[in-house]
């Protein structure tokens, strides 16, 4: 079956059109309606990554408009960002920005959050969008290529999506070291402790997963 890309300003439209977030079902019906939602299919995997890589390409086009296209796995959202002067601090556990008036880019309180959270290391980039955003990965997959996958019981649709959500709620690149991914981990749940008080996105179950999964990942005697 042969798939292209999203036409960008029929995507465009097709959000900006939504009163609420939108998920990736939506998204399939809408542009590949004759695609089985199943993960053991290769047409899937092949219209997933698409719908990524167009969602990726219309963010770097949104920004320009001054909106935000906030992408999970479960949903898509355009946020319009503040205007200069009114802090753009984005909180991902919340979808939403801080808004409060601002000298610069933040707030000064989030400026001090900006400051600690890249002195530990998180990087400004999306390994997912590093990742739909290269059509090449696509094309290295071939159908038989993940037929070979799948046989021997490594779905590898369901292993991508785990790795790299794990890479961004790390915020670690994916050539990232295995004692790098271990410092981000022990950061990471020392953040989410509710003594601390910080403004944790996760919880420590997710952080442990995501922490299990990598591990995983780079340890190939273990199955994700």
């Amino acid at each position: 079956m042969e798939m292209k890309s999203i036409n960008p300003d029929h995507l465009q439209t097709f959000l900006l059109e939504q009163q609420c977030p939108v998920n990736e079902l939506q998204l399939f019906k809408s542009f590949y309606p004759h695609v089985s939602f199943d993960f053991s299919d290769y047409n899937f995997f092949k219209a997933h990554f698409l719908i990524h890589h167009s969602l990726y390409k219309l963010k770097d086009q949104l920004i320009h408009k001054g909106y935000l296209l906030f992408i999970q796995l479960s949903s898509v959202y355009v946020l319009k960002i503040p205007k200069a002067g009114f802090c753009s601090w984005f909180s991902e556990s919340q979808v939403s920005f801080c808004g409060n008036r601002a000298n610069d880019k933040f707030c000064l309180f989030h400026e001090k959050k900006n400051r600690e959270r890249l002195e530990k290391g998180a990087v400004e980039s999306d390994p997912l969008q590093a990742y739909y955003y290269n059509i090449e990965n696509l094309e290295q997959l071939d159908e038989q290529s993940f037929r070979e996958f799948t046989k021997s019981g490594i779905y590898l649709t369901e292993n991508i999506i785990k790795v790299q959500q794990a890479l961004k709620l790390f915020s670690l690149q994916p050539n990232a070291s295995f004692s790098k991914i271990t410092s981000r981990f022990r950061y990471l749940v020392k953040e989410s402790h509710p003594d601390r008080g910080g403004d944790s996105v996760y919880s420590f179950q997710e952080i442990k997963e995501a922490y299990d999964i990598l591990a995983a990942w780079k340890n190939p005697n273990q199955n994700l």
